[in-house]
């Protein structure tokens, strides 16, 4: 099936044949009525699904936020195009848009109708597809899981290594002066199984500095760590999943969100960049709260002592001219809160202009 759609807003063309959609399309191409907010909705609701987030040529939300053009020209991503033209379809013409296939020589309309109506019951036999898999077991669930992300993450030089208790899988590559790690596991009961992906990047000299000022008071091994699916507003770091598509969408989901984190953290100077330059990592999904946390950087800090301080020992360490700046930020943030206080700001700060320079 080629994985090539048209979709346009109903309110320009309603058509009421495959013939006329099609005379209809080459009408609207031409035009440029300015950015459709449909268009930017359709965008954020795919991408804030993990079985839909996955393979697409570039982020859906910057790809339509300033296009003027009438028509949207969308690719599905190629590992499951059923399921992602389902999505589609159905959040498309929820929002009033018309989704056009050239290939399947169909229409899909708002209010759920097709075009031409015999082709009805084709659509119907492609969408039960998706039910047409047989159930996984929970041990299956994890085994799979576990085995597509050993595939992912061996080019990367991860190999399989469990760090602490409690997950399927797990797997490690060393760093300048410590190590990174991912770690899987799948909850829950048949079929309603969810999965946590967790990656954690690990400084040993900034651990070494954490635990002089606090001794052995909090055990978080890792320099920060955080959830993919943080990314796409799933703050719990569990994901339903269903199928082996969902699976692979959510490993996908790793692949785009996930991976550059851990890419970046690794360079030299890159761990500075993450922990304490905000704008790098940036959550953009519905219904992100204006008091929640607004990309990746801000999430650390968001855990309390655990690791909210680390960012400081960072900055320190690269000599980051905005130390004072993170420091004025992160006193504010600790205000009313009962996890993390000026006091033990106060202890890294002296602790760190301690060092010798």
């Amino acid at each position: 099936m080629n994985n090539d759609l048209s979709l346009w807003d109903g309110a320009l063309l309603l058509p009421a044949s495959f013939d006329q959609a099609c005379l209809g399309l080459e009408r609207l191409e031409a035009q440029r009525p300015g950015p459709n907010p449909k268009f930017l909705a359709l965008a954020q609701a795919l991408q804030a699904q993990p079985r839909v987030d996955a393979g697409w040529s570039a982020p859906l939300v910057e790809r339509v936020r300033r296009a003027p053009e009438a028509v949207w020209n969308l690719s599905l991503p190629g590992d499951d195009l059923v399921s992602a033209l389902q999505a589609v379809v159905n959040q498309a013409t929820a929002l009033g848009l018309v989704v056009f296939s050239e290939p399947l020589a169909m229409v899909f309309l708002p209010g759920g109708g097709v075009l031409p109506p015999e082709m009805q019951p084709q659509w119907a036999e492609l969408t039960a597809q998706l039910q047409d898999s047989p159930p996984l077991t929970k041990t299956e669930v994890a085994q799979l899981t576990a085995t597509l992300l050993r595939e992912r993450l061996a080019p990367h030089g991860f190999v399989p290594r469990m760090i602490g208790t409690g997950w399927d899988a797990g797997f490690v590559r060393p760093t300048l002066d410590g190590y990174q790690s991912v770690q899987m596991r799948v909850t829950g009961s048949g079929p309603d199984f969810k999965c946590m992906l967790r990656c954690g990047h690990r400084s040993d000299e900034v651990e070494a500095i954490f635990e002089e000022i606090f001794g052995n008071e909090i055990r978080i091994p890792e320099t920060f760590w955080f959830h993919p699916t943080a990314f796409v507003g799933a703050k719990s770091g569990s994901v339903p999943i269903e199928n082996s598509g969902e699976i692979r969408a959510l490993l996908d989901l790793f692949d785009r969100h996930a991976l550059p984190v851990l890419e970046l953290a690794r360079q030299p100077g890159g761990l500075d960049q993450v922990m304490n330059q905000p704008q790098l990592f940036p959550f953009d999904y519905p219904g992100l709260h204006p008091l929640a946390s607004q990309n990746l950087a801000d999430e650390y800090v968001s855990y309390g002592r655990n690791l909210s301080l680390k960012p400081l020992i960072v900055a320190w360490l690269a000599r980051n001219p905005a130390f004072e700046d993170r420091l004025a930020a992160l006193r504010t943030f600790v205000q009313g809160r009962a996890d993390v206080s000026e006091a033990d700001i106060a202890r890294v700060v002296d602790h760190l202009r301690a060092l010798p320079a």
